[in-house]
């Protein structure tokens, strides 16, 4: 089994919390016998992380973020890379020695360290492979849904589809990829796909059911949809220190619908 790194927020941390964390990171690298960079945590813009390690054996290290959390790594070679809610990041034992590639289910903000004689690969869930010598953007391949989702912010990409197209990505373009279908587009603001790192959750005429997923990872509930007609429906919106209640008011306003709770189980139906 993979080396498991949790990282997340930790209410009231301090910074001798800090210290004994540093200090178990330390442990963890020297009983892998990986350079100590590939297992350190750094703060994300949310705030302190927090770690706990599960197994030692070296085949491959796994970074995970809890739901309602957002962590930030460095990697071996300097490359950083910041993760959203629900996000699993994937790295090889070898990473930095015989090759640059990571595995990534959910979103995560790359700025990849230029290395033309080692190129960097990400390899996603909807058997897509992106192909990287430097450059900074924003990716979104969760695995419970088929899109792919890149916008480049600097830099260059190459992107080889499930069926061996190769597509190259330039800056402020966007690529989505469902289904074997895929469209690149031109986008005005690309910064705005970073939004995240910053605590905003934003909507601009998302899917419901892709809304709904993403307000589940970002505030650690379960929502049902018994009529799955509502997920026909899109959704506009941005929050940036709102809860839960106001999320869900506003969204049922907007839509038509209601919700009601049971425990830490939400529920979402039509209003009519």
């Amino acid at each position: 089994m993979p080396d498991t790194v949790w990282i997340g927020e930790m209410p009231e941390f301090n910074k001798r919390k800090q210290r004994k964390i540093l200090r178990l990171v330390t442990q963890i690298a020297a009983a892998l016998s990986i350079p100590l960079a590939a297992a350190t945590i750094i703060l994300a813009s949310r705030g302190p992380k927090s770690l706990n390690e599960e197994s030692l054996v070296p085949q491959e290290i796994v970074y995970k973020v809890n739901n309602t959390l957002r962590g930030e790594i460095t990697l071996p070679d300097s490359s950083i890379v910041k993760l959203n809610s629900g996000s699993v990041l994937k790295v090889a034992a070898d990473f930095g020695q015989k090759n640059r590639t990571v595995w990534l289910d959910g979103e995560a903000y790359f700025d990849i360290h230029k290395d033309r004689s080692c190129p960097f690969y990400i390899k996603t869930p909807q058997d897509v492979e992106v192909k990287v010598t430097g450059t900074r953007f924003n990716m979104q391949c969760y695995s419970d849904n088929p899109k792919f989702d890149l916008t480049l912010i600097q830099g260059s990409v190459e992107v080889k589809t499930s069926s061996d197209e190769v597509i190259k990505v330039l800056p402020s373009q966007n690529i989505v990829i469902s289904n074997e279908f895929h469209n690149v587009s031109r986008v005005d603001k690309p910064s705005e796909s970073l939004v995240w790192t910053e605590g905003v959750l934003k909507f601009d005429h998302t899917p419901m059911s892709e809304t709904i997923a993403r307000i589940e990872r970002w505030y650690g509930v379960d929502i049902n949809v018994p009529d799955k007609k509502i997920l026909g429906s899109s959704f506009t919106a941005e929050f940036k220190s709102e809860t839960l209640d106001e999320v869900m008011r506003l969204l049922c306003i907007s839509s038509n619908l209601r919700y009601t709770v049971d425990g830490g189980s939400i529920t979402l139906e039509s209003d009519k």
